[in-house]
C-alpha cells in the first residue's frame, strides 16, 4: 500500500504545472492576489488534478455497456447527476461547447 501511495505522489507531482496559468488567473478572478504564493497555486493543483483523476477512474469503471475503459460524456454527466450545481453547469458548458462547433462549422461554410 505504501507503494502504490508513493507512486501516486511522484505522479502527481510529474503532473504539476499543466494547470498553474489558468489557476492563478482563476484565482485571481476569485479575489487572491494578482500574484499568489507558488506553494498555493501548488496545493491547489494537486487538489484539481486529484479531482479529476478520481472523476476519470469512476466515469470509467462505470463506463457503459461496450465501452468499458473509456470516458464519455455521458459517464461523467451521470457521476453528476444528483449535485444540480455541478449538472447545471456541465450541462451548460456542454450547451456553449456545441454552440461554437456550430458558429465555427458556419464561419468556415461562409468562407468557401
Amino acid at each position: 500500500m505504501e507503494l502504490r501511495k508513493r507512486a501516486e505522489e511522484f505522479a502527481l507531482k510529474k503532473r504539476r504545472g499543466l494547470f498553474t496559468e489558468d489557476l492563478r488567473r482563476i484565482m485571481y478572478g476569485y479575489g487572491d492576489d494578482a500574484d499568489p504564493l507558488k506553494e498555493t497555486v501548488n496545493i491547489v493543483e494537486d487538489i484539481v488534478i486529484e479531482y479529476i483523476s478520481e472523476m476519470t477512474q469512476k466515469a470509467m469503471e462505470q463506463g457503459g455497456e461496450g465501452h468499458k475503459g473509456k470516458v464519455h460524456v455521458n459517464d461523467l454527466l451521470s457521476l453528476v447527476r444528483r449535485h444540480p450545481r455541478k449538472y447545471a453547469r456541465a450541462t451548460e458548458l456542454l450547451r456553449v461547447d456545441r454552440e461554437i462547433k456550430k458558429a465555427r462549422e458556419e464561419h468556415q461554410q461562409a468562407k468557401r
